[in-house]
């Protein structure tokens, strides 16, 4: 099993850490809970991805969260990048028909614009997304907690090789799955790789997944793919 270990705060000024974050929101049976986002490129400049069931718990069966914000390099009860709220949250399709199926659990808010009007990708950076890659190594961040984990808002990083798991039920999408020991409070922080394409330029952070369950050592994301590819273009010209 890998274990995932504390990544030392703060992150406000390193890459790809500023553009995680820690999402917080109230279920709508009331109660408050937590997950992890991430920024991803988009023509809209504001596009954070999460879970779905960060967003619709019970898609098509259920409410909206309420209370949602995203709170980018969050540690330790700090806010060094602001408070981002949204103006749209919206799921896959597919999650709406067949929730609780890592395989579709792709959510997304559309924040709304700083004070001068720059979107959120503008002042953080942000993931590219990448799909229809195989069985690749990969970094996931998250903010889990309870457990060994404890409740400091503190990131947590896991590697390892993934792995493309088939679907044994029709219509609930295909999953990645890696050896992580994420609990919940990690779904949707990111499963990303860095690429230098050229010497001397900045490294392209590129999103090939992030965390849509967890158990048994193991954690899970949907398999991006052409739905997942077109989602994210869908909502970020929203």
């Amino acid at each position: 099993m890998s274990r995932a270990v504390p990544v030392f705060g703060p992150y406000s000024t390193g890459k790809p850490n500023r553009f995680i974050g820690k999402v917080f929101f109230t279920l709508p049976d009331g109660r408050d809970s937590a997950c992890s986002g991430s920024v991803v490129s988009a023509p809209n400049r504001s596009l954070v991805s999460t879970a779905a069931h960060c967003v619709d718990p019970d898609g098509g069966h259920g409410d909206l969260v309420r209370n949602f914000v995203f709170v980018p390099a969050a540690y330790n009860g700090t806010a060094p990048l602001g408070v981002w709220t949204p103006r749209v949250l919206t799921v896959m399709n597919e999650w709406q028909d067949n929730p609780h199926h890592a395989g579709w659990d792709l959510g997304a808010a559309i924040v709304t614009r700083d004070p001068a009007g720059r979107g959120i990708e503008d002042v953080l950076g942000a993931f590219v997304v990448a799909h229809n890659r195989g069985n690749i190594f990969m970094s996931a961040v998250g903010y889990p907690v309870d457990g060994r984990f404890g409740f400091a808002i503190q990131q947590w990083y896991c590697a390892g090789r993934t792995t493309i798991l088939d679907s044994t039920q029709p219509g609930t999408g295909r999953e990645r799955s890696m050896m992580c020991d994420f609990v919940p409070g990690a779904s949707g922080g990111p499963w990303y790789w860095g690429v230098r394409p050229i010497p001397g330029f900045p490294v392209i952070w590129y999103l090939g997944g992030q965390t849509a369950k967890t158990g048994q050592g193991f954690s899970h994301s949907p398999h991006f793919g052409d739905r997942a590819l077109a989602f994210y273009d869908l909502v970020g010209r929203i």
